[in-house]
């Protein structure tokens, strides 16, 4: 089985094809039947089965000199729920093309809140990389956690338990290839300790930084804990 999921990921990432949830044509809620999600041909292959991509946000990557170079951005919410219960949340946002962008603005590594771990990857002010984990209490169930309203409108409405307090991971890549982020959100039982979480935050970056390079079109998410 593991060998043909490999195989299918391969076809696809040679062809340019993708045939799950596209964030820039659909707004949710909806199954990710196959586990693929996206923006066009570039797209994340999501483990476990239980997927549901609940809804989005469009934005705008634009040059720090001019600021008349723009490129739409999407953001899509998913979660992964399995008999009821919430088991992990997933925002990944991607543009919906190479923005040629070599001077970022916005700090997205500057963060406010006690953290588990970071890791800068030597990135720079214009050029961001990080890895953050930190344990956040009440953010799913915060009514004011307005990025996430329609998820959590839709959990209401279909009976899903959301734990109150979760870890999340962050990565964040903004390069002169490419960029995008990817926060992922697991209740604290999920793992046996905070250095399991850490060791399995570790492999995010190298998964993804190919992604949002733009240097390959799919790539196979960490399995889940």
């Amino acid at each position: 089985m593991r060998a043909v999921q490999v195989l299918l990921i391969c076809i696809i990432a040679m062809s340019g094809l993708a045939f799950g949830v596209d964030f820039s044509k659909s707004s949710g809620p909806e199954d990710v039947a196959d586990g693929i999600a996206g923006v066009g041909d570039f797209n994340v292959k999501l483990p476990g089965a239980g997927w549901k991509y609940l809804s989005k946000s469009t934005g705008e990557a634009y040059k720090t000199e001019k600021f008349n170079h723009t490129v739409a951005t999407h953001t899509g919410y998913l979660a992964r729920v399995v008999d009821n219960e919430f088991q992990a949340g997933l925002a990944l946002n991607l543009p919906e093309r190479n923005p040629q962008i070599k001077n970022w603005i916005g700090e997205p590594c500057k963060v406010d809140f006690d953290v588990i771990y970071k890791d800068m990857f030597g990135g720079s002010f214009s050029k961001p990389e990080c890895l953050i984990v930190s344990r956040q209490d009440k953010y799913l169930v915060n009514p004011s956690a307005r990025l996430y309203k329609d998820a959590l409108k839709w959990f209401d409405g279909n009976g899903v338990k959301v734990p109150s307090a979760i870890y999340r991971v962050e990565y964040y890549r903004y390069s002169a290839h490419g960029f995008g982020f990817a926060r992922i959100a697991f209740p604290i039982k999920s793992f046996e300790s905070e250095q399991r979480l850490i060791e399995w935050s570790k492999a995010l970056p190298d998964k993804l930084r190919g992604l949002f390079d733009r240097q390959v079109n799919i790539v196979e998410f960490p399995g889940a804990p």
